[in-house]
């Protein structure tokens, strides 16, 4: 910068010296020059625009599934880069399985097996199916003790040049269970007289945005329906759910979204029942620097009945990652359809009211993380409007009604996991309820207390994994036959597992069941299954 400034005062001296020699006998006028500072141009600073992003909420998707291994928080470890020679080659890539099964055998007559499959090709399409066989048979120690499971689904996405994507899906269910809760000494039931079958048809499709709109708005459609059935009382169900959204943010940082939710089911045994069920969902989420408020309604109606429930929550940081505080408030409409209330319950009967639990839920709490271990504490009072409770038939203890009644809930839950180290992985969660009644005197045959410790050791580079879970649950209140309320046995169940693979695609596993060969009655007169052992093979391809 001096060095312009010097070249364009001698410039400006020449340009002098040049007039004067032109006009003779003229004197320059003196002075002085102050250069106040160098030039010096800059860009005025701008300000940083923070963008938060948000995930889009997450749909749980119906069916049943077991996993072998435990819910937890992943940590993830980014070693340090290494400085190679031009010369070396680079490591073999570890190579991605697309699929997997598994197949075994136990004690209690119990074949296991297993196949699933996942594929993507591109951003073409994607394609995953998964099919499950378990059935255990322990009628040579307990009459009719036994159950069967098939299930299998497949899904599909097509992905089109116009940045859309077509989903598809279809699953099968397929459960027998036997009514063995009576007593065998004095009763005795052929397997035929005592079996239900269930069947259970589900298609659905849909679609959505696989890439960002011209209007910045993210959208989906579902259709989905099922047919279900069963052979102890021939009943059926069959059900229709609509599934509409939008969502745009708002600065790139603040979505504001609506959905639509149609969701009709008819249940027929004697009778014909029906349960629709029509949402709708305008909400909005703020970002702030250190806080995150989402404000909003869930809107519903059934017949003629309209309900206003509240949707909203603030979460505000602490302690950067590790402590965050947070408190909301949140409501919707159950269903006891026929088809809930028989995956909780097996042993519901055929004919029931099917009907809605209307449930406000305040609450509050704390999460976070610390090193890799991640936490959360949640305290909340819940108002349910027709909670659904489970007394046996008095005509028939085999099988369960279900009553409906006003409960106020107090709840205290928590999970923290994470990763001790690179081999050791723990979970630990638990939940506690505290019932208030507003006809019955307990909340009968409902858990208050549940709690569960996994852990998962990995050794020799992944070839070795051992499994170990510890699951408690007290004792569920029951009515004797003088009506008095009593409990039934606690649950104190321990179980341990271990795969090893002997080649990159082959293994072996080993899962001990029960070990301390607990017997408790989850279900008024139905006692658990004992000690069991099984054992099989593993690929994966």
């Amino acid at each position: 910068m001096k060095r312009q400034c010097t070249t364009f005062s001698f410039l400006f001296l020449a340009v002098l010296a040049s007039l004067n020699a032109q006009q003779p006998g003229k004197t320059l006028e003196t002075g002085q020059v102050e250069v106040i500072r160098d030039f010096d141009a800059r860009l005025e600073d701008t300000e940083k625009v923070g963008v938060d992003p948000v995930l889009p909420e997450y749909k749980q998707p119906e069916g049943q599934f077991e996993y072998l291994v435990p819910v937890r928080l992943l940590a993830v470890d980014y070693p340090a880069p290494k400085i190679r020679p031009i010369a070396m080659g680079r490591d073999k890539e570890p190579r991605v399985y697309n699929g997997y099964a598994k197949a075994g055998y136990g004690t209690l007559s119990q074949p296991y097996g297993e196949l699933g499959y996942a594929f993507q090709k591109d951003d073409e399409f994607a394609l995953d199916f998964h099919f499950l066989h378990h059935a255990a048979n322990n009628s040579n120690r307990r009459e009719n003790q036994r159950f069967s499971q098939t299930a299998g689904n497949l899904n599909l996405v097509y992905y089109t040049p116009e940045g859309m994507a077509i989903k598809g899906r279809a699953g099968y269910d397929a459960d027998i269970n036997y009514f063995y809760g009576y007593n065998p000494v004095d009763t005795s039931f052929l397997k035929e007289e005592v079996r239900r079958r269930v069947s259970l048809i589900e298609l659905g499709a849909g679609i959505a945005n696989s890439e960002t709109t011209v209007a910045g708005i993210d959208y989906s459609a579902d259709a989905d329906v099922y047919q279900l059935s069963e052979s102890f009382g021939a009943s059926k169900e069959s059900g229709f759910l609509i599934d509409l959204s939008a969502r745009k943010f708002l600065d790139n940082k603040h979505p504001i979204g609506l959905r639509l939710v149609t969701d009709f089911s008819t249940f027929t045994d004697t009778a014909s029942q029906d349960l629709h069920n029509f949402f709708l969902q305008p909400n909005f989420t703020f970002h702030g620097a250190k806080f995150k408020l989402r404000a909003g309604a869930n809107l519903a109606f059934h017949d003629d009945q309209f309900f206003v429930f509240p949707d909203v929550e603030l979460e505000v940081c602490i302690i950067g990652s590790q402590l965050g505080a947070f408190v909301g408030a949140s409501g919707t409409l159950e269903k006891n359809s026929f088809r809930n209330l028989i995956a909780y319950n097996p042993f519901v009967a055929s004919s029931l009211m099917v009907n809605n639990s209307a449930i406000t839920d305040w609450y509050g709490g704390l999460r976070g993380s610390v090193d890799n271990f991640g936490y959360e504490l949640q305290a909340g009072l819940k108002s349910v409007d027709n909670l659904a409770i489970y007394l046996p038939v008095p005509q028939d203890s085999r099988q369960f009604i279900v009553l409906y009644d006003t409960a106020s809930i107090v709840y205290l839950q928590g999970m923290i996991g994470g990763a001790v180290n690179k081999q050791l992985e723990l979970t630990a969660t638990w939940g506690s309820h505290f019932f208030d009644l507003k006809v019955n005197e307990k909340a009968w045959q409902l858990p208050s207390l549940e709690a569960n410790l996994s852990a998962l050791y990995t050794a020799m580079e992944g070839k070795w994994k051992l499994r170990g879970e510890l699951y408690l649950a007290d004792g569920v209140p029951y009515r004797n036959e003088s009506l008095d309320a009593e409990r039934l046995n606690a649950l104190f169940d321990v179980s341990l597992g271990a795969e090893y693979l002997f080649l990159d695609q082959f293994g072996a596993w080993l899962q001990l069941n029960n070990l301390a060969n607990n017997k408790r009655e989850r279900w008024l007169n139905y006692p658990i299954f004992g000690f069991n052992v099984m054992a099989g093979i593993s690929a994966r391809f």
